[in-house]
């Protein structure tokens, strides 16, 4: 049972993030995504661009 709750809490602030998508960047949105998304190629995409978006070459300046 607790692993459900936890499951659940998870995908509740999933969906309180994605709710608020203009205020989080791009990496916190993404993961929000993958938490959310039931599809393993979806979740592969999501997984490849979380990764390159830790490289160097394609961090974010603010």
């Amino acid at each position: 049972m607790k692993s459900r709750n936890i499951s659940y809490l998870k995908k509740l602030k999933a969906r309180r993030i994605l709710g608020r998508a203009s205020q989080v960047d791009l990496k916190t949105l993404l993961s929000a995504t993958m938490e959310l998304c039931k599809s393993n190629i979806v979740k592969k995409h999501v997984k490849n661009s979380i990764q390159s978006l830790e490289s160097s070459f394609y961090r974010l300046s603010a």
